[in-house]
């Protein structure tokens, strides 16, 4: 509807809803959430809405690290943190290091590291 009525902001929130939706669905479907994602992403930068262009790409770095794409979810990642610095979004950047978190936990496990080696 938002796309046929030409509201590009409600579009590009309802691509990321749903390519949220998507994200979390056991088992995943990685091109049809990289499909809406990227999609809610670019629509985002191209009409300058920043706040959901950073929780977008947090929403991504969040899927690559479920499915075990460490350095896709470390990009992703590092994207959101500094946009999320930039417009002073402290919520989100809290979500987004406890995120880094589980990131490097989940690093930790791939490369076989003990929790000891520290």
């Amino acid at each position: 509807m938002a796309r046929g009525r030409g509201q590009r902001g409600d579009e590009a929130s309802a691509l990321h809803l749903l390519g949220d939706v998507a994200a979390r669905r056991e088992p995943p479907d990685p091109e049809d959430v990289e499909r809406r994602l990227r999609a809610a992403v670019g629509l985002g930068e191209e009409i300058a809405m920043r706040p959901l262009v950073a929780r977008g790409r947090l929403t991504l770095a969040e899927f690559y690290r479920r499915v075990g794409n460490s350095e896709e979810s470390g990009r992703e990642l590092k994207a959101a943190v500094d946009l999320f610095r930039q417009m002073g979004m402290g919520y989100w950047l809290a979500r987004a290091e406890t995120e880094g978190l589980r990131l490097g936990a989940a690093t930790s496990r791939e490369r076989g590291d003990s929790p000891l080696d520290s």
